[in-house]
């Protein structure tokens, strides 16, 4: 929901980057993008051009959705621009700010155990911060760090302008988001923090990406001894008070399916 938030909480909804590559601004673009997809919602059945334009006549031909768009937009109000307004709205309420790490940032002292303090302390002294920072722990720039291609791939994803640059993602709720890294290569924390480490040591780990060309702000290696705490401190940014309830039903007849 605070995609783009700076360090010192300046926050403008309308540019906010979204995506690894940052493709879309703004969570009423990004919301779209997945019915175009082919490996998200859109399927084979309709081309990029056609599945919003689809899905709007899906929804113009179910009464219980025709009184929900009027009593939200005004009469003859389905349509693509109000369908992505209505998803980021619901998307902006998915906030996970009470995380024992915001308590603690918040006063108290208590809310971090000590190895999760030590880790803390890793996790600044190592340079994790210099990308990893602000209220989501993400500068939301885009930086090359060599990750290795998905091989399910049928071609090498290069990033932001085929640099092979990606955002920094948020490190909020990582128990819930893994495979981790754009590609989905690495499944644990622990090998993340594995792969930092070669990274760290200026060793790309895809072809296409040479050592010389990996970001600047790269962390430094972690000690074997270290990563225990560093992950418990990571663990410390999962929330488990956000509202995950679903609807038992919708009006399109669909079955409910999915987590959030």
């Amino acid at each position: 929901a605070f995609n783009g938030i700076d360090i010192s909480g300046i926050y403008n909804p309308a540019t906010a980057p979204m995506f690894y590559d940052l493709r879309a601004k703004s969570l009423e673009e990004q919301s779209l993008k997945p019915i175009g997809s082919l490996e998200e919602m859109r399927g084979n059945i309709f081309s990029a051009e056609t599945a919003t334009d689809s899905v709007v006549n899906r929804l113009k031909n179910i009464p219980a959705y025709e009184v929900m768009f009027k009593n939200a937009f005004g009469e003859n109000s389905i349509n693509a621009q109000n369908i992505a307004k209505a998803i980021a709205s619901f998307e902006r309420t998915l906030i996970t700010t009470n995380t024992p790490f915001d308590n603690f940032m918040r006063g108290d002292d208590d809310a971090l155990s000590k190895k999760q303090k030590t880790g803390m302390t890793i996790f600044i002294d190592a340079g994790c911060n210099r990308c990893h920072n602000g209220p989501m722990l993400s500068d939301f720039k885009t930086h090359v760090l060599g990750v290795e291609d998905n091989s399910k791939l049928t071609a090498s994803d290069d990033g932001e302008n085929g640099t092979y640059a990606f955002r920094t993602p948020t490190l909020r709720n990582l128990k819930y988001t893994a495979p981790y890294m754009h590609s989905g290569t690495i499944n644990t924390l622990e090998d993340v923090v594995k792969f930092y480490n070669k990274t760290g040591r200026r060793e790309s780990q895809n072809p296409h990406v040479s050592s010389a060309s990996l970001a600047r702000e790269l962390p430094g290696p972690i000690k074997p001894e270290d990563i225990s705490s560093l992950i418990d401190f990571l663990n410390s940014l999962n929330a488990e008070t956000f509202d995950k309830s679903a609807p038992a039903t919708v009006p399109s007849g669909l079955k409910v399916g999915g987590n959030i």
